[in-house]
């Protein structure tokens, strides 16, 4: 039986069921947690491209062999870089174990770097780079990603969205958290548009001729357009280069789609920077300083129609606070695809996305 709309569920439950979930296809119980924490954290921030609406087709590449449910992932340590062969495991599993291994790295150096391959899409980046920046340490990351995105100009896919993201720890307050695509959209926005059966505006992609389009299933047959035009593609291929090209992964186009019909592991890549401010500058006037420029913009004059100067990230825990009162909005597409999943995998029976939009 369907559920014909959208409900919302408390983001405890609905961590509780995805972990649950990614234990029935066989992941261990700690990675089940990781990768449950990385989803509902993007619902939680109204990313919801990234969120849970992604598990039916994890969970379909790990059941049909795509994913490796339980990696063993192989460390190469040179000074302070370190180089993982992610064993094609799951992209969040894989990529937040890549973010513990660079804390102690920049303990000892100051600095660290570690590149990552054979793994798979690895969601929203803040949250690796953020755990970084929880130890005082600035962050940077960039991971590449399947070929949705035609170079400027073009029409054929080849780049990826390919995401950046940069954490700077604040003494007193959160990060300063950039997380962003190289494109105008994530491709996950254009694919929840499609599952929803909604419209898209007509600058977020093109169709397979090259022209803009607003059906999100002739977007998913064209291209992501880059944001910003050329700067944005510009962005789209150094991460390509940086995540992909060094790191042994997969790049140039290479990333096969992933869906659950694609019959390709993908060999993702992604490239962590993890700088210690203290060893550039004393301590406290690095926080005097971010606090005299986050003063500077928040005082700053106000453009007439809006009401509030955010820094990067602020809309998101902004939302991260709201949805963990009112709770997460489930889309009736992605509740009815997880009932689907759930009469192919062995969960149990107290267990369901149905109990929690009763229980909501």
């Amino acid at each position: 039986m369907k559920i014909e709309r959208s409900k919302t569920v408390n983001y405890k439950d609905l961590r509780s069921y995805t972990s649950a979930v990614f234990v029935a296809v066989g992941l261990p119980e700690a990675d089940a947690r990781i990768a449950a924490n990385a989803l509902v954290l993007a619902d939680l921030r109204n990313k919801s491209s990234h969120g849970v609406t992604r598990i039916p087709v994890y969970a379909s590449r790990i059941s049909s062999g795509f994913i490796n449910p339980t990696p063993n992932y192989s460390v190469v340590r040179r000074g302070p870089i370190i180089r993982i062969d992610g064993n094609n495991g799951l992209g969040q599993v894989v990529a937040f174990r890549a973010a513990e291994n660079l804390i102690p790295l920049v303990d000892k150096y100051g600095l660290g770097v570690v590149s990552l391959f054979n793994t798979n899409h690895i969601g929203m980046v803040g949250y690796y780079t953020e755990f970084v920046a929880k130890h005082g340490m600035i962050c940077l990351a960039f991971a590449n990603a399947s070929a949705h995105v035609a170079p400027w100009g073009g029409s054929t896919p080849i780049l990826g969205t390919n995401p950046i993201s940069v954490s700077i720890p604040r003494q007193a307050a959160r990060p300063i958290l950039l997380d962003m695509a190289t494109t105008t959209i994530s491709r996950g926005m254009i694919l929840l548009a499609n599952k929803n059966e909604e419209r898209i505006p007509n600058d977020w992609a093109i169709d397979e001729n090259g022209r803009s389009t607003t059906d999100p299933a002739e977007a998913l047959k064209g291209s992501v357009l880059p944001m910003a035009g050329p700067k944005g593609y510009g962005l789209a291929l150094v991460i390509d280069i940086l995540a992909g090209v060094l790191s042994g992964a997969n790049f140039n186009g290479l990333v096969p789609p992933m869906t659950a019909e694609s019959a390709q592991e993908l060999n993702c890549g992604a490239l962590f920077i993890g700088l210690k401010p203290d060893n550039f500058i004393d301590p406290k006037e690095f926080d005097n300083r971010i606090d005299h420029i986050v003063s500077a913009i928040f005082n700053s004059q106000k453009r007439p129609g809006f009401d509030k100067i955010y820094l990067p990230g602020g809309p998101e825990f902004e939302a991260e606070q709201e949805n963990k009162i009112k709770g997460i909005s489930i889309a009736e597409a992605t509740i009815n695809q997880l009932l689907s999943l759930e009469a192919k995998i062995n969960l149990p029976y107290e267990i369901s996305i149905r109990t929690l939009v009763e229980n909501s």
